[in-house]
């Protein structure tokens, strides 16, 4: 659909997408399986945090729980259901009263309408991703803050292609490191 349709948002992607598809994927250049267009859809989203402990007269502080959820009819809509739940801190180590640090777990299920040709042709995936995210923020003056993360994501994408030979191949769990610096002006 990008290839042939022009989106005012995303000006006309057309040329180039054509030129990468002639050029890894020729045989996805005639679609088998029209785009789905409706003229409903729904989705629901729903966000809860909550300290379950804070020191005794400071109610901004502790350590505390949270949980997404988000669901869609996955209709025309790419996520069919995303959830993530986790535990953070914020102000509860000794002597760093604005530090904050959070681990947390999130899946994301696509939507069965998503590009299913291109699924069940290439062996994609395209199915759910997880991920698993810890990260500690230390607030190093008020307008300073510096960030570790630390990702472990088991992508959605089962197949990525090789640059060297232009082949699919497995894609491979990703471990990914962080640095943040935050400045505050």
């Amino acid at each position: 659909m990008l290839a042939f349709e022009r989106f005012p948002a995303l000006a006309d992607p057309g040329p180039l997408l054509r030129k990468i598809l002639e050029l890894r994927f020729p045989g996805l250049l005639v679609p088998v399986e029209p785009p789905d267009k409706v003229n409903d859809t729904w989705a629901v989203y729903y966000n809860f945090d909550q300290f379950l402990w804070s020191p005794k007269d400071q109610p901004d502080k502790g350590i505390g729980v949270f949980f997404r959820f988000g669901a869609s009819d996955g209709v025309v809509n790419p996520i069919k259901y995303a959830y993530n739940v986790g535990i953070g801190g914020k102000g509860i180590v000794p002597g760093r009263p604005s530090d904050t640090f959070g681990i947390g777990w999130a899946r994301t299920n696509l939507s069965d309408n998503l590009i299913p040709f291109v699924r069940r042709r290439l062996r994609l995936g395209f199915t759910q991703e997880d991920a698993v995210e810890m990260y500690y923020n230390c607030a190093v003056t008020p307008w300073l803050g510096v960030t570790l993360d630390l990702q472990v994501v088991d992508s959605a994408f089962e197949k990525t292609v090789d640059r060297s030979s232009n082949r699919l191949q497995d894609n491979d769990t990703a471990v990914v490191g962080g640095l943040r610096i935050y400045s505050r002006f």
